[in-house]
């Protein structure tokens, strides 16, 4: 840590192990090792080369047809019925009877890949919803669209951005670069760091303004229901109380909140 006044954000210059500092090489992995001879892995670093490759209005379905890799995928998707494709409850139990995930993820993909953000998350959330499946098809999706497939609320957050393209800059022969310090950067978007990693990330240990309206909403329905106060008094008795908390107690309340709901 080099600095910590407030009007200086301080620079923490080494390397973490707890952001994922391998990225780079795992990208690196699918785009250079062909000499694998696992099958589904083989699969996937098509999947990704084609979507790497992919520009907003191609059809994702022919490209994804025409590759011969995905023989067993292609044969399993010429099954479902070509009147029943608009039909989610149809392809609902098409796919809970499916054990190859990944034609699943072809079909899904081919039919989100030209959508809008909210309109691909409402598709995919017919079939699978809060899981790591759902996950996956987003981040494919994003990296489909590029920028374009990113949402607003990510775009709004200029460390999470910044960390983003210094993370990939390297993947490309020529590309822009900022030409100017983590610092300005911040200051121009009018964002206040608390602490600033190598590649640019702010590193904040709590989310005090998500903790604390998770904090409000929880304990303003434990009294509303045991003590049937006004919602308006409760709101202000909390706000009261809520704001005098430092960090790491505003923290502590969160998670302890968290574990009696999980009760």
């Amino acid at each position: 840590i080099e600095g910590k006044k407030k009007s200086q954000p301080s620079l923490f210059d080494l390397e973490t192990t707890f952001l994922n500092d391998n990225y780079e090489s795992l990208i690196k992995s699918v785009f250079e090792n062909e000499d694998r001879n696992i099958v589904e892995w083989k699969k996937y670093s098509t999947l990704y080369k084609i979507l790497f490759d992919y520009k907003k209005g191609d059809s994702l379905g022919i490209t994804i047809a025409n590759s011969e890799i995905f023989k067993e995928e292609i044969e399993f998707l010429n099954t479902i019925e070509k009147e029943q494709v608009s039909n989610l409850k149809y392809l609902k139990e098409v796919f809970s009877n499916c054990s190859n995930r990944l034609a699943i993820t072809l079909f899904i993909l081919s039919h989100i890949i030209n959508l809008d953000i909210d309109k691909a998350k409402l598709y995919i959330n017919n079939f699978t919803e809060h899981s790591e499946f759902e996950k996956e098809l987003l981040s494919l999706y994003a990296f489909g669209n590029g920028m374009g497939g990113i949402s607003v609320i990510i775009k709004q957050k200029p460390d999470t951005l910044l960390f983003a393209f210094n993370r990939t800059k390297s993947f490309f022969d020529s590309y822009v670069d900022m030409g100017q310090s983590f610092k300005e950067y911040y200051q121009e978007r009018n964002y206040t760091p608390a602490i600033i990693m190598k590649d640019g990330f702010d590193l904040k240990i709590y989310d005090e303004k998500q903790e604390t309206a998770f904090i409000k909403k929880g304990l303003s329905k434990m009294l509303s229901s045991r003590y049937e106060i006004d919602n308006k008094v409760v709101d202000k008795l909390l706000r009261k109380s809520i704001k005098g908390l430092k960090p790491r107690e505003t923290h502590d309340l969160f998670l302890k909140i968290k574990e009696e709901e999980a009760d």
